[in-house]
């Protein structure tokens, strides 16, 4: 529409956290981080206003379910792609989303790398969620609020992005659950071809006190571009808690990590003590664009 204003109406990730925002084929790491796997948006069907100037843009809109295969660490999705409006598990959802520009060109920030030549830029960004669950979900009359920001820096060269989230889920008949979470990841391009990375983050599930209901893992890898068209990517990602959290399976569905096991301090099948840690994996990604 005229003005910077526009109308979005369909399937598509809502307007919350900005590294799902960014598509798949524009990350660091083979894979997004856990905190963005956990607290992501996933597809939701929906309607959705913006508003975009020099320097500012506001998203905002109405949606059928806001959060991925495990909702905010309640262990429910709210992933809503390919459902029938009948099934819809929210009585209502709503996001809301506003970038700040500060140096650079919007377009730069659709991705999460800034190769060696390119336009340095800053942008900030803040994003809200509130939803309540319905009776098609295992959570219903659950009420959902969240918040996140994040900050983009490019260097023509070099990256930096970090993020923060916070959700308060209030249950219908229980204490409410506050999990929160931060990740820092970083780029380098080494030579025009090979770009360096690391990334770092910590998940509290707000369970209770024990390692087992906290994520903090390290990645560490590097990129290769052939062309733009195509990249290989290998990383290296390293738990330095356990993963026998009872949210963990979930959480790290697409990290290629599994949930940990308990101790065998019984001797004849019980599962007890505590949960392992030091999990590692190795991927390896090639990405073709076409």
């Amino acid at each position: 529409m005229d003005n910077g204003m526009s109308i979005r109406v369909g399937q598509f990730n809502a307007p919350w956290m900005r590294e799902v925002i960014v598509d798949s084929a524009y990350q660091l790491a083979a894979e997004r981080s856990v905190l963005a796997q956990l607290f992501g948006q996933g597809y939701s069907q929906g309607v959705q206003f913006g508003y975009e100037m020099d320097n500012m843009r506001f998203m905002g809109g109405a949606f059928d379910g806001l959060g991925g295969q495990n909702s905010f660490g309640t262990g429910s999705s709210f992933d809503s792609q390919n459902t029938n409006w009948n099934n819809t598990k929210t009585n209502y959802a709503f996001a809301g989303r506003a970038d700040f520009k500060i140096s650079g060109d919007w377009s730069q920030f659709d991705d999460f790398s800034s190769a060696k030549g390119t336009e340095a830029g800053m942008m900030a960004g803040v994003a809200m969620i509130y939803q309540r669950a319905n009776w098609n979900s295992a959570l219903n009359g659950n009420k959902t609020f969240g918040i996140t920001g994040d900050f983009t820096w490019d260097f023509g060269g070099a990256s930096l992005f970090a993020s923060g989230v916070w959700v308060n889920t209030d249950p219908k008949e229980s204490a409410s659950n506050n999990p929160w979470g931060v990740s820092v990841q970083g780029g380098y391009f080494v030579t025009e071809e090979v770009e360096l990375f690391a990334r770092y983050e910590y998940i509290d599930y707000d369970i209770d006190d024990s390692d087992t209901s906290k994520y903090n893992g390290l990645t560490l890898g590097a990129n290769y571009f052939f062309n733009a068209n195509v990249k290989l990517t290998c990383d290296f990602t390293y738990n330095l808690k356990s993963l026998s959290g009872a949210n963990s399976a979930a959480a790290l569905n697409g990290a290629g990590l599994r949930t940990d096991s308990f101790e065998n301090t019984a001797g004849f099948g019980a599962q007890q003590g505590s949960g392992n840690d030091g999990q590692w994996a190795i991927r390896a990604q090639l990405q073709l664009l076409f």
